[in-house]
Parts: C-alpha cells; structure tokens; sequence
C-alpha cells in the first residue's frame, strides 16, 4: 500500500510582531486552571470564560496553528477531537462532527469571524475555496454538539467559528513555503490611516500538485489558489467600533470524475476536466457599548461566488444582515436579543454528465 506523504519546508520573515500576535501566548505552558480562563464567545454569542461555557467547545489558538504547520483551515481542524477530517484528494476535503463524513456534509454551520459560509445548494461547505493566511487566524472555535437553538439555520451537530485577528497597523510578513506536494507565498502587510483607523491587506497563492492513488498512479487533480483581501479596524474611542474586511479569490483546479459511454452505459469511465471557483465576500461590523451591561452589535455582509465545474455551473448571491443586542436586565442574569434577515439567491445549470454508482 502507498502512503500519501508530503514534505514542507517553510520560511517566514515579519518585519515586526503585532499587538495581535503578542496576546497568543504559549498554551503548553498554561496549567489547567490558566487554559480555563481562555475566552470564547461562540457559545453564547458573548465573551465569557471556556470553563463557563455550557457546552463541548474546544479551541485551536494561533500557536497551535503555526507548531502544527497547516497549511489550511481544513489541516488545521486535524486537531480537534471529535471532529472528522478526511483528505479526498489533493484539492478536497470533507469535514463533519456527527454522522457519516462526505465533501458536503450538512447540518455544520461554519462561519469566518461570524459570517456564515456554507452554501445553501447542498448546505456544506466549499473547503476548497478557503485560501486564509494561516497566521492572519486568531482562533478556531468549535462546538460539538446541537446549536441551532443559538445560530439557528445548519447548526443542528455543531458549530465552527473561524475568527482572524484584527487590525493593528503594525503587522508585516513574508512567508513562502515548498514541498514535493505544496508551494506557497504569503504576503501581508499593515498600516495606519489615522489615529484611530488601522488597515491589514493580504495576498496568498498556493500551487498544490496531483495527488497519487493506492496503486500510485497520478489522479490528475492538482490546483492553483490565488487569494487577496483587507481590513480595517476602526475604533472611535467612545465605545463604539467598526470593521470592515472583504476577500477576492480565483481558484483553479483539476478534477476527476466517473462518465459512462453512451455506447455502453454500464461502463464507467475517469475522466478530468477543470474546475474554476471565482468569487468574494465584503462585510461590516459595528458596535457600541449603550452602557457598562450593554452591548448592541450590527453585522451585514454579502457573498458572491461561481464554480464552474463538468457536473454542474453554478452563480450565488447571499445577502445577511444581523441585529444583536446584550444587556443584564438583572444581576445573575444576562439577555440576548436579536434578529437576522438572510435572503440567497443562485443560477444553477446541469450538464450532460452522466455518473455511474456501481454496485
């Protein structure tokens, strides 16, 4: 049997450490009592204590991330217990916590810094087309277990948080990476617009080679990632905040597939055939702090992509809004209010591909 191995040799040069970088401090030195002080807020929608929170949450930090060396979000969700990552092949992954693993696995809601990223055709996630610098991550929450009642739409086995790091202006890094399977440049850089008003803009590419079968034949199914982005913190200094950030993205991939003959239908064959994700997101965050115990935030994005692949075409649009606000109407006790409007809208277009499910 042939193992599938992969050889990285990474190099990094940052110009200085961030505010951001200096808080993610080495977890292996924490005792016990030190890593339950650790703050989440994907459990109840609010910052609070890991050893307070009233569900099976685990948290990947930032020096977890860069020991591990992923590469990617899927890599770095390898160190959750409880959570099934499989590798299907060079460019796809599949990800689920509860019930059998396929590359669409439902009912996971998967969000980047609080903007949900599954797609509502088959209600998984386009892994794939995730293309973040890893050291852009600040931590990577998940919650095994029902969620719904919380997060509402696709949350029912669990939720994945991805939040990055914000804006201080100071950040500045190199990175480039080669290996007999993966190549990769990372360019980020920060900056000041004003007193108050900080920016970070990232370029990464990546260039994945095919992958081999059991019997070591090539699958034909290599990629290149392009991905660029920014954001910017603003704090105004009288409890209010803002953010906005947005990401661009061209991915190209090749894929295999099973096609049947005409002329004989049960007969299948592996053919490949490109596949290209194109697409971006722009979102904006706003808060203010009405009162020491209270806390209204507003958050709207919208999303766009289009994958283009031999199976299927398809162009989507989603637009999200959502409406919090926190408050302590007494002393042991805190609410949560809100309300979230989300309206999706695709162009889908099959083709004449016919696949075979032998049996």
């Amino acid at each position: 049997m042939h193992h599938l191995t992969r050889l990285i040799l990474s190099l990094s040069l940052a110009s200085c450490y961030s505010q951001a970088d200096s808080v993610d401090q080495d977890f292996i030195d924490f005792d016990f009592d030190e890593l339950m002080q650790i703050e989440v807020t994907s459990v109840s929608k609010k910052n609070e204590k890991l050893s307070e929170a009233a569900a099976a949450i685990y948290v990947v930090t930032q020096d977890e991330i860069r020991r591990s060396g992923a590469t990617s979000i899927p890599e770095a969700l390898f160190l959750v217990p409880g959570v099934d990552v499989a590798k299907i092949d060079s460019n796809k992954w599949a990800v689920t916590i509860r019930g059998f693993n396929g590359r669409f696995s439902n009912k996971l809601l998967v969000m980047i810094d609080g903007r949900s990223i599954y797609t509502p055709t088959s209600s998984g996630v386009y892994w794939e087309s995730l293309n973040y610098l890893m050291s852009d991550i600040s931590r990577i929450e998940v919650i095994r277990g029902p969620g719904a009642t919380l997060w509402g739409t696709n949350a029912v086995n669990g939720v994945i948080n991805i939040i990055t790091k914000p804006a201080t202006g100071e950040e500045g890094e190199v990175t480039a990476s080669i290996g007999n399977q993966y190549k990769g440049v990372g360019v980020r850089q920060g900056g000041e617009l004003s007193e108050n008003t900080r920016f970070r803009a990232y370029v990464n590419s990546k260039k994945l080679e095919e992958s081999k079968d059991l019997n070591g034949v090539d699958q034909d199914n290599q990629g290149k990632y392009l991905q660029t982005g920014l954001r910017v913190d603003i704090d105004s200094g009288d409890d209010q905040w803002l953010t906005l950030q947005g990401d661009l993205y061209k991915h190209q991939l090749r894929q295999q597939y099973s096609a049947s003959d005409y002329s004989s239908p049960y007969i299948a064959t592996i053919e490949s055939d490109d596949v290209d994700l194109i697409g971006g997101n722009i979102a904006l965050r706003w808060g203010m702090k009405t009162s020491i115990d209270s806390e209204l935030n507003v958050r709207t994005s919208v999303d766009f992509y289009e994958h283009n692949d031999p199976q299927f075409d398809e162009k989507r649009t989603t637009f999200n809004i959502d409406i919090e606000h926190q408050l302590k109407p007494m002393t042991d006790h805190s609410l949560i209010w809100g309300a979230g409007y989300r309206v999706s809208q695709n162009d889908l277009d099959g083709s004449a591909l016919l696949v075979l499910h032998l049996q």
